[in-house]
């Protein structure tokens, strides 16, 4: 089926198919139409597989509570350290 006006609704609608957060009208209405056409379905297939590899890199827990401050912390630069320049004893 030739892309069309219809295809180009869908369009907005396939991301949220493929994250499965679509819901009531434009839900039943974008499956209707990626039954039918060829295309969209591709497009829907594509986007659902990205959704659920970009899910397999959520770590499986939370990291600790601090975990985010720690990391802040350990890679900004810590306090110039001046070079002390000692006097010759005389």
């Amino acid at each position: 089926m030739p892309r069309d006006a219809a295809c180009d609704e869908v369009q907005g609608v396939l991301s949220e198919l493929a994250l499965g957060i679509a819901d009531g009208a434009e839900r039943a209405q974008a499956l209707e139409h990626v039954s039918d056409c060829v295309e969209c379905r591709h497009e829907l297939e594509r986007q659902s597989t990205a959704a659920d590899e970009l899910l397999m890199l959520v770590p499986g827990q939370e990291p600790p509570i601090g975990f985010e401050l720690r990391v802040v912390q350990s890679i900004q630069p810590g306090p110039e350290r001046r070079r002390q320049i000692g006097r010759a004893n005389v």
